[in-house]
């Protein structure tokens, strides 16, 4: 197996590339027509100490890019599960951010992700912000930011010589706008978390992307009632790449 880091910018089927001494840099984004949600409940901060996130605000908008750069950033996957850790969520929007965590650890076939209270250096996290935060120096021909309810920094390497079926995400950081904290939209970033590159199915034999079924949880629309077949198929061959990555640099 041959690998190489890399980090990468991405927003929907809308790409950016930006190459440097890091190589390139991702970050994946998701719709949703759900209508905004409200907990009605304020952010419970009882685990934020020590964190990152303590001396922030509920729904900061941070740096892009912040929590996959150092001092933050993991370069490799060397146990399972992930840690990821929840920052400003009430307790009924952690709920639904669990149960998108759920949906993502089902679909691979076994525990991947694993919510965790409190930080750590290896840890990733899922934060909620009022609004996604785009530096429009770095993404280009996009105007609808408004739009985006989800998204996802990754860095990846790439193993078998392959881009879109040979993707490991080692780090990854999430943000959901705080009017859209759902299972769905949870799930769908974790998606891109695991290695789903596009709003497309991967054709993980020839390494190229083909058309998703109507109204996949893939897609770049998040409806109500999501088709899982797609999402469920790739999701199983990402967690078969991430342990074929780790058994060949254990």
């Amino acid at each position: 197996m041959k690998s190489f880091s890399t980090i990468t910018l991405v927003l929907f089927s809308l790409a950016f590339v930006s190459c440097g001494s890091e190589g390139i840099e991702e970050a994946s984004g998701s719709y949703s027509d759900e209508g905004p949600t409200d907990s009605g409940e304020s952010s419970n901060t009882s685990n934020l100490a020590g964190s990152p996130f303590a001396e922030t605000e509920s729904g900061e908008a941070f740096e892009w890019g912040k929590f996959i750069r150092a001092p933050y950033q993991t370069t490799e996957i060397t146990s399972l599960p992930i840690p990821i850790f929840l920052a400003w969520f009430s307790d009924n929007e952690k709920e639904e951010v669990l149960e998108g965590i759920a949906i993502a650890n089902e679909a691979v076939g076994f525990e991947v992700f694993e919510a965790v209270d409190t930080w750590t250096a290896s840890a990733r996290a899922i934060y909620r912000v009022d609004d996604i935060d785009f530096d429009e120096d770095e993404v280009s021909g996009v105007t609808n930011f408004d739009s985006v309810v989800g998204y996802t920094y990754n860095r990846n390497v790439y193993v078998d010589d392959k881009y879109d079926a040979g993707r490991v995400v080692t780090d990854f950081a999430m943000e959901i706008r705080a009017d859209y904290v759902n299972q769905w939209v949870v799930a769908h970033e974790l998606g891109h978390a695991i290695g789903i590159q596009a709003h497309a199915l991967i054709d993980y034999e020839d390494d190229a992307l083909v058309p998703l079924e109507e109204n996949s949880l893939m897609g770049s629309v998040i409806t109500f009632d999501p088709a899982m077949d797609d999402y469920n198929y790739m999701m199983r061959q990402q967690g078969e790449i991430l342990l074929e990555y780790m058994d060949e640099n254990s």
